[in-house]
C-alpha cells in the first residue's frame, strides 16, 4: 500500500512540475540532474557507455534527438502527442513545437533560441542548470553528456521557420494585436486581432490607429480621411448641416438610445460589443455559466499544463464545478487590482482581455495555443458576465 501511495505522490508532483513549466520536469531534487558550469560543451554526467549501454550517437543530431525524446520524452503523461503535457507535444514535427516558441514559465525565455543553447529553456532543462522549476526528463534518468552535448549541437544550427519580425521568437501575425496581419501593424488600444486584421466592434472600421464609424464622424465621414468641411456634420455617410433630432457625438449625428458607441451620451460605447437599447447597454439573450460558458472554458483551457489536473496555473481551476469559484471576484494573479470576472463589466474582467489577447499584464491570449476562442463565443462570455456572471 506505502508504494502505491508513493508511487501517486511521485506522478502528482511530476505532473505539478509538467504543469507550471514548458516541458516536463523531473519529479526528483534540482540536484539528482547534471550540473552545467557555464559552458554547453562540459556537462557532469555519466557517460552513456559506463554501464555497457549501446553508445549514443549524434552523426545526424535531429534523427539522434527524434529517438531520443520519443524514448525518454514521450511518455504517458508528458510530451506525447495525446494531451501533452504544457501543450508541448515532443514527437512527429518537434521542432516546430520548440524553434523561437516561448517558454511560459520564463516569459523573457524561448524554448529553443535558434544558435544559442544557454539561451534555450529546452537545453537547460535537460543540461540540469535549470532556471525555472527542476530537470527533465520525468520519472527517467538524466541525459547523459554526448546526449546533452547533441542537443546544443542541434540548437546552434537550428532556424525559426516562422515570421520573427526581427526578433528570434516566432510571431503570430494572425492574432497578435501588435502585429496584426504584418509586423509594426498594431491595433488599437483593447482590440483584438482576429485572421490577421484589427477585429473593431460591429458597425465600425479602422482609420490609422482608431475604430471609427464612418457614418457618423465628422473627420471620417463614409470612409477613413474623408472629413465634413466648414462646421458640416457626418449623417448616415454623408455630411449634413444639422443633425435634427439627433445628438452630435465627434461631428457626427449619433441615436443615443441605440449606438453601442455612444449608448446612453458620446463616447459611452457598450463592453464585449453589447448593443445598445433605450441608451442603456443590452446583455443580450440570457446566459447559462453550466451549460454555455463552463464547457467552453473545459474544453479549451484545461489541458495539462493550463487550468486543470493536477495543479492548475496561476491557481486558476477551470475544470467543470470549479471554475466559476475561481472566476468570479478573484483577483487576476498576473495583474493587480483587476479581477478575473468583474460581475457586470467585461469591459473590466481580465478573463475577457485573456480570451482576446490584448491589454495583458503578463503571459499570452488564452488558450496558449492556436485556435483562439471564435468571436461569438467570447461575446457569449462578455454577455454572461455583463448578466452578473451568475452561477446558473
Amino acid at each position: 500500500m506505502r508504494s502505491f501511495l508513493h508511487a501517486v505522490v511521485l506522478f502528482m508532483v511530476g505532473c505539478a512540475a509538467a504543469d507550471d513549466s514548458d516541458v516536463a520536469e523531473t519529479a526528483t531534487s534540482a540536484t539528482s540532474g547534471p550540473m552545467a558550469t557555464g559552458s554547453v560543451a562540459t556537462s557532469l554526467v555519466a557517460d552513456s557507455t559506463s554501464d555497457g549501454a549501446e553508445p549514443f550517437l549524434c552523426d545526424e543530431p535531429l534523427a539522434a534527438l527524434t529517438d531520443l525524446f520519443a524514448t525518454s520524452c514521450a511518455t504517458a503523461g508528458c510530451h506525447g502527442a495525446q494531451d501533452p503535457a504544457a501543450s508541448l507535444s515532443l514527437v512527429g514535427d518537434w521542432p516546430t513545437e520548440v524553434v523561437a516558441q516561448p517558454a511560459a514559465l520564463c516569459p523573457d525565455r524561448l524554448l529553443v533560441s535558434p544558435g544559442d543553447p544557454e539561451a534555450s529553456e529546452l537545453w537547460t532543462k535537460v543540461a540540469g542548470d535549470v532556471s525555472c522549476g527542476v530537470p527533465m526528463p520525468l520519472g527517467a534518468e538524466s541525459l547523459t553528456g554526448e546526449q546533452v552535448d547533441c542537443l546544443a549541437t542541434w540548437i546552434e544550427s537550428a532556424q525559426a521557420d516562422c515570421e520573427t519580425c526581427g526578433s528570434k521568437a516566432c510571431v503570430d501575425t494572425v492574432n497578435d494585436p501588435v502585429n496584426c496581419g504584418g509586423c509594426g501593424v498594431a491595433c488599437p488600444a483593447g482590440v483584438a486581432c482576429q485572421a490577421s486584421a484589427c477585429a473593431c466592434p460591429a458597425g465600425t472600421e479602422l482609420c490609422g490607429d482608431t475604430c471609427v464609424d464612418t457614418t457618423a464622424n465628422g473627420e471620417h465621414c463614409g470612409g477613413c480621411n474623408l472629413p465634413c468641411d466648414g462646421g458640416l456634420l457626418c449623417l448616415a455617410g454623408a455630411c449634413v448641416d444639422d443633425c435634427g433630432a439627433l445628438s452630435e457625438c465627434a461631428g457626427g449625428c449619433v441615436n443615443t438610445d441605440t449606438d453601442p458607441q455612444h449608448c446612453g451620451g458620446c463616447d459611452s460605447p457598450c463592453a464585449g460589443g453589447g448593443a445598445c437599447d433605450a441608451g442603456s447597454c443590452d446583455c443580450g439573450p440570457d446566459v447559462s455559466f453550466a451549460g454555455q460558458v463552463e464547457p467552453l472554458l473545459t474544453e479549451g483551457c484545461t489541458s495539462m499544463g493550463c487550468h486543470g489536473f493536477p495543479m492548475p496555473k496561476e491557481d486558476l481551476d477551470l475544470r467543470a464545478g470549479t471554475g466559476h469559484g475561481d472566476l468570479v471576484g478573484v483577483g487576476a494573479m498576473q495583474c493587480d487590482g483587476r479581477l478575473r470576472v468583474a460581475p457586470g463589466d467585461p469591459g473590466s474582467s481580465y478573463l475577457v482581455d485573456k480570451l482576446l489577447g490584448v491589454n495583458l499584464c503578463s503571459g499570452s491570449r488564452m488558450p496558449k495555443d492556436p485556435p483562439p476562442f471564435d468571436p461569438a463565443d467570447i461575446e457569449l462570455i462578455s454577455n454572461w458576465i455583463c448578466q452578473g456572471a451568475p452561477n446558473n
